[in-house]
């Protein structure tokens, strides 16, 4: 391409952004950034907060209405821009335009078809628990071991047993009671027992409900097209328990194919680097250079 082209998936957790002719993010960092604002004593303070911290003291933090439309200028009378579905851009990141698209990140969680490339809202199901919601319930049930003391600080370090520690129970599961150990890069050691079968629940319910309220000639496809995305979906067995309960549920004439990778967090950024390098992205992105 004859354009440099930035792209910036603002998920509910993590903001992540490069360009697109790099394979992957260059730019990681919590989604809600804020400066605390001491003008009205000392002048604008240098004081940052991220994410969780950023919610909680959004009182006393600002984010002026002449910088917001300001930002706005500069992006479209510079740059130029283009909005696109993360739905769409999650199939892209798997090189689809058909499918159904599970996501499931910090603060969303919802499942919608995808065909040729439009979303279907009809087919659209949400969820009001989402990734933050089964952090505070692991540091709840983490915190019943006596052995351990986790608080809200600790998030990345639960974020992390949800992701590589905790598991999907299945029929074929068998629980192991031993206790693993899993150290922070501070220092702390936290002890996960059965808690890790407990905090995750399926999702194939979410899977199949937007099959059935699709177009039975392109069902098959749709099946064959399932992309999970969010880091939630990074979890031990995400994918093998909802490929079993389909079947039951679909009949085993339908074969099933999802793609969940260790990405999962990286698979909308993907997407819109596939879409930057089409040749129909010319013809998308608006700015005063098209006008």
């Amino acid at each position: 391409m004859d354009m440099q082209v930035v792209i910036i998936d603002c998920g509910s957790g993590l903001c992540k952004a490069g360009v697109a002719s790099n394979d992957y993010p260059t730019l990681t960092n919590d989604t809600v950034v804020g400066y605390e604002n001491k003008s009205h004593i000392t002048g604008v303070s240098d004081k940052r907060y991220y994410g969780q911290e950023a919610l909680e003291q959004k009182k006393t933090l600002s984010n002026p209405k002449v910088n917001r439309e300001k930002i706005t200028e500069i992006i479209f009378e510079k740059f130029g821009f283009y909005l696109a579905k993360s739905a769409v851009l999650t199939l892209l990141g798997t090189e689809r335009t058909t499918g159904i698209v599970l996501h499931s990140g910090h603060g969303v969680k919802y499942s919608v078809t995808v065909n040729e490339g439009n979303v279907a809202p009809n087919t659209l199901r949400q969820m009001d628990s989402a990734g933050g919601d089964v952090n505070e319930y692991l540091i709840q049930l983490l915190n019943k071991n006596t052995n351990n003391s986790v608080n809200k600080k600790d998030r990345n370090a639960v974020k992390y047993i949800k992701e590589h520690v905790c598991e999907v129970m299945s029929s074929t599961v068998i629980r192991n009671k031993s206790i693993i150990k899993y150290f922070s890069p501070e220092g702390k050691c936290f002890q996960v027992g059965e808690e890790r079968y407990e905090s995750l629940t399926g999702i194939h319910r979410m899977i199949y409900d937007p099959i059935m309220n699709s177009d039975i000639d392109i069902r098959q496809q749709l099946c064959s097209n399932i992309a999970l995305s969010g880091g939630t979906t990074k979890a031990n067995g995400i994918i093998q328990r909802p490929d079993g309960y389909i079947h039951a549920l679909m009949g085993h004439n339908f074969q099933i194919n999802i793609a969940g990778t260790s990405e999962g967090e990286k698979l909308i950024w993907k997407g819109g680097k596939n879409l930057a390098s089409s040749y129909s992205f010319k013809q998308l992105y608006l700015g005063l250079s098209k006008i």
